[in-house]
């Protein structure tokens, strides 16, 4: 089955879940991270300020539980669900988003990031407390908890 509830042209329809799966409890703002400052990169202005970003991190495995979850790949292997996952998924969450490569965890693994806010602009940086966009994010990835706020990493 297919929900066919998007609003936005670009978007695809997401398969429906796994009907095991419970509803999560709502975001408040107490349970967001705390933002950080707005990003600066003249020292005449202020203490430097990174560019960061806000996002749900997925990883490797989150993704492929994800594709077979949705059954996007009936019987697929690891990777094909993972890939699967990634091109839908970019698909299908909402705009303004974006996606980041991140290290997360004590471990610093490398996990892919549904970016819903930054640190650049003031603009990008109140889409932080847009708490009905977030949620409408973490429902389509089936993520439990809070978004993080993270640095991008780059990987080539």
């Amino acid at each position: 089955m297919v929900d066919n509830s998007s609003s936005r042209n670009n978007q695809v329809a997401i398969p429906m879940s796994n009907p095991q799966h419970t509803p999560l409890p709502p975001l408040t703002l107490a349970s967001m991270p705390d933002p950080p400052p707005l990003r600066n990169r003249d020292p005449r202005k202020g203490d430097i300020v990174k560019t960061q970003f806000l996002g749900f991190v997925m990883s490797f495995e989150e993704l492929a539980q994800w594709g077979k979850d949705h059954n996007l790949v009936p019987g697929g292997e690891y990777y094909r669900l993972r890939d699967e996952a990634w091109d839908t998924l970019r698909m299908t969450v909402p705009h303004p988003t974006a996606t980041a490569t991140a290290r997360y965890g004590k471990d610093r693994m490398y996990g892919s990031s549904f970016v819903v806010a930054t640190n650049r602009t003031q603009e990008e940086l109140e889409r932080a407390k847009n708490l009905e966009f977030i949620e409408q994010v973490r429902t389509i990835l089936g993520k439990k908890e809070p978004p993080i706020w993270h640095r991008r990493v780059r990987t080539w």
